[in-house]
């Protein structure tokens, strides 16, 4: 069916979104300025509003936000009140951060359905989707490895979709050891990581992370341990801070050495503001990093100059990303699944058999009437969790042994593989809660909880949730149901995710 859509802004992405809406035959008005209300909004059937490429980020994302605003306040007059689909493009990871932690203010939330979204993140997604290039099976020794150079807005992505995509069973084996291992290397890495270190508290407070400064004689390592020692792990990934140049010598061996382990499965990313210095440093990694075909990701705003090279060598291996006029979907592919995602739980029932066990029935068939109508009624914040659970079915279906395009060969799973995802699902969660703000309990509020099982939904209000902590450390809920069995009932209907949004 025809739509009528409007596009706000000045952006080189803008003429990429009107050929993708042109190509499916919607007709597109284009507004460069923000200074009025269109009339196009009279008619639009979906919105775009685009923060300025030419101005300061904190300037043209504050400009954007109060189109925003102007087009919440218009929609019920031109549409009758219904939500109007609204694409938002935003400068700063702050704010989107933000945004993903608090919603929308009602006006917004009631009248749009708003998708907000930076380069930045894109790219970042990208690139932690593309991570696990072998089969990471709970049998599998290996661990990813992730090595940035360059602190910047890009690199803060890369690494919060890294610990939002990449959670991987072999870390369930005894020791945890088998933990997805993020490295940033800058120059002035100490101080630019603070912002990062209070934005994330409660990811890096629950986290494993080092300091290196290979320069010191001797090199300088301060490790900090997650804070809750004294309990059983639960966050798989594990972060690593190096004080060093591309070129420093010791972190020249690290990579040679880090190429050549069979225990690691290496990409890089040349991640500065700088594209000529990124593709320099691209083109100048240790031989071994080439013998061994490590992928290196080059940040660079246009690769037009690098479509013409002839690709061989290093450059057979260097993955150009950064490019401002592409990269957004206009079809949102992860929200969809998401909705799916997001019905699957709320038909997950939970029953006590007569012997005191639970058991857990699940949908087997999406109704797609009774889809839309759940995902009518979220909040933004709620749709934003089942869109973190759904940017990780493909990396499921990988370790399985599947291929993302082999839905239609996926049917059912076995009880082991249920409970391997089962577990799987509940570290992927926690990092996102982490990511998010939540916190875990203290001492003394652990005692509360168990003391009166009530206190668990008054500290939610606080973002604590008595839930974060390891997988075989899950209690009861207040009904006395295992939390665990709403993880199980979620991987038992991973093929059915995978089917519904692949046919759609």
């Amino acid at each position: 069916m025809k739509k009528s859509v409007l596009i706000i802004g000045n952006h080189p992405l803008s003429g990429d979104l009107m050929r993708q809406y042109r190509q499916r035959g919607d007709e597109v008005v284009c507004q460069r300025g923000y200074d009025q209300m269109p009339l196009a909004l009279l008619t639009a059937d979906e919105v775009c509003i685009l923060a300025d490429s030419r101005k300061d980020a904190f300037e043209a994302d504050n400009e954007a936000m109060a189109v925003l605003e102007r087009v919440a306040t218009g929609v019920p007059a031109a549409h009758g009140g219904q939500r109007l689909l609204c694409h938002l493009l935003l400068r700063s990871p702050s704010l989107l951060h933000m945004i993903r932690q608090e919603g929308f203010c009602e006006t917004v939330e009631q009248h749009l359905e708003v998708w907000p979204f930076t380069m930045e993140d894109l790219w970042g997604r990208q690139v932690a989707l593309s991570l696990d290039r072998e089969p990471m099976t709970a049998q599998t020794e290996k661990t990813v490895h992730l090595v940035v150079f360059g602190m910047t807005p890009q690199t803060e992505s890369l690494i919060i979709n890294t610990a939002l995509v990449c959670h991987y069973p072999n870390y369930l084996q005894k020791d945890h050891s088998l933990r997805t291992r993020i490295t940033v290397v800058d120059e002035q890495v100490e101080e630019k990581s603070q912002e990062w270190l209070q934005r994330y508290s409660a990811l890096f407070d629950n986290s494993y992370y080092r300091y290196v400064h290979p320069q010191a004689k001797p090199a300088v390592v301060r490790t900090c341990p997650p804070i809750h020692r004294d309990r059983e792990d639960f966050v798989d990934v594990e972060w690593e801070f190096v004080a060093a140049s591309p070129d420093d010598a010791l972190v020249r061996t690290k990579l040679c050495r880090w190429a050549a382990s069979s225990t690691q499965l290496l990409t890089v990313v040349m991640a500065g503001t700088d594209a000529a210095r990124n593709l320099q440093d691209a083109l100048h990694v240790p031989e071994e990093v080439v013998a061994r075909h490590v992928p290196i990701y080059v940040y660079m705003p246009s690769d037009a100059a690098f479509r013409q090279l002839r690709h061989t060598g290093v450059a057979a291996l260097l993955r150009p990303f950064g490019m401002e006029d592409r990269g957004y979907d206009v079809r949102l592919p992860l929200a969809d699944m998401a909705k799916t995602v997001n019905y699957l739980y709320s038909q997950c029932l939970v029953t006590q058999s007569d012997d005191g066990s639970w058991k857990m029935e699940y949908a087997v068939e999406v109704d797609d009437e009774e889809r839309e109508r759940l995902w009518e009624g979220l909040s933004f914040v709620k749709r934003m969790s089942s869109c973190y659970h759904a940017m990780t079915v493909g990396v499921k279906m990988r370790m399985l042994g599947l291929a993302d395009d082999d839905w239609d060969q996926f049917y059912d799973l076995s009880s082991e593989e249920i409970e391997m995802l089962s577990q799987v699902e509940h570290n992927r969660w926690s990092a996102a809660a982490l990511i998010l703000g939540w916190r875990p309990c203290t001492d003394s509020e652990q005692r509360e909880v168990e003391a009166d099982i009530s206190k668990k939904e008054v500290l939610k209000q606080q973002m604590v949730h008595y839930d974060l902590r390891a997988y075989h450390d899950l209690r009861p809920d207040a009904t006395g149901k295992p939390v665990q069995i709403y993880d199980r009932c979620l991987s038992a209907c991973l093929p059915l995710i995978a089917k519904v949004s692949k046919r759609r």
